[in-house]
């Protein structure tokens, strides 16, 4: 008998769940509920990878496992986008600063 209270398959059934809810998250720009999820994630992931029964359950659980990487892909994008447009504002904003300083000075 198994130690684990969870089946590798429901493990990896609630690692789906929490990350669709990431993918959620993401889209709507909620760093900071990603980076909660993410933990919570990874102990889920600890436990299944863990878990005694994983070598004979590997072959049920493929087709989730495959989902939750695509979903993932999906929220890495939106991260990316986010981060992109982040770093375009910053560039953007040390432009402005530069002229205002450039300007400034000319005015002395």
């Amino acid at each position: 008998m198994s130690m684990y209270s969870l089946s590798p398959q429901q493990y990896a059934q609630q690692i789906l769940r929490i990350s669709h809810h990431m993918r959620d998250m993401s889209y709507k720009q909620n760093w900071s509920a990603c980076i909660e999820l993410e933990e919570q994630r990874q102990n889920v992931m600890n436990a299944l990878f863990e878990h005694d029964d994983l070598p004979q359950a590997l072959t049920d659980i493929a087709e989730t496992l495959e989902q939750i990487l695509f979903i993932d892909s999906e929220s890495l994008y939106m991260c990316e986008e986010a981060r992109t447009k982040e770093m375009r504002s910053v560039k953007e904003s040390q432009s402005g600063q530069k002229a205002v300083v450039a300007y400034h000075s000319h005015l002395q």
